[in-house]
């Protein structure tokens, strides 16, 4: 789809972000292991403070199938991101990302996930996390997709792989290394996990000031190479 929209709004490839340098590669890595220890550590914690400690599930250990699991989001989070971001790139103007772009495409995110479930909570959530996703896509200079797919990955990996979080039509979770936490259904949601409890509203508020971090460093970063070259520049 993004190819697409760079060939009807005439942008260049670093523009819609359908290029990808080893920087990006590294910060997408290292944002899919941030997000992944700490949304796994942030429901051990909530769910030993309620009484309901993290305990392994019946199924046998097995990291190959952890890998593929991870592999597995990584594509459907890339396809989501893609289609979401891509939006974004079109709707804003081309000297870069607007906010009315950003709007859109969390407005597309947070429709498309209305058929999973109606309740305030759950599209509040689903909203702030393509809020965030879409701040990890335009934190660089150019746009890139390797931050906010690491971001989505992770983020549904550690939920369902790791924590056993309940998921829309599936009864039983065969890979899941420990069991959800049988707490309080406001705060670890309900029948579709996580997304409909407070604790993803909490878990997410540390990723979005970081979002906005990440974006201000690049932002000052840029100013700084600029005025730095331009002292250098011979008068």
């Amino acid at each position: 789809m993004a190819g697409a929209w760079r060939k009807v709004r005439g942008l260049s490839r670093e523009q819609t972000g359908l290029t990808l340098d080893a920087r990006d590669a590294r910060e997408g890595a290292l944002l899919l292991a941030l997000t992944a220890l700490t949304l796994i550590a942030l429901v051990a914690l909530a769910a030993a403070l309620t009484g309901s400690p993290l305990a392994r599930s019946a199924n046998p250990l097995s990291l190959g199938a952890l890998a593929l699991a991870l592999l597995s989001f990584v594509g459907s989070s890339a396809i989501q991101q893609l289609t979401t971001q891509s939006l974004v790139v079109t709707v804003s103007p081309a000297e870069g990302v607007s906010r009315v772009g950003i709007a859109v495409g969390v407005g597309l995110f947070t429709l498309a996930h209305v058929q999973v479930s109606a309740a305030p909570l759950y599209l509040a959530n689903v909203a702030l996390f393509g809020l965030v996703s879409t701040l990890f896509f335009v934190a660089r200079p150019r746009p890139s997709y390797a931050a906010p797919v690491g971001f989505h990955a992770a983020w549904n990996w550690a939920q369902v792989a790791v924590l056993g979080a309940p998921t829309p039509g599936e009864s039983h979770n065969p890979l899941a290394v420990f069991r959800w936490p049988a707490g309080p259904s406001w705060l670890f949601g309900g029948a579709n996990g996580l997304d409909e409890g407070a604790l993803f509203t909490a878990a997410l508020v540390p990723f979005f000031g970081f979002a906005l971090w990440w974006r201000a460093h690049h932002r000052f970063s840029r100013v700084s190479s600029r005025a730095h070259g331009e002292q250098a520049r011979p008068a």
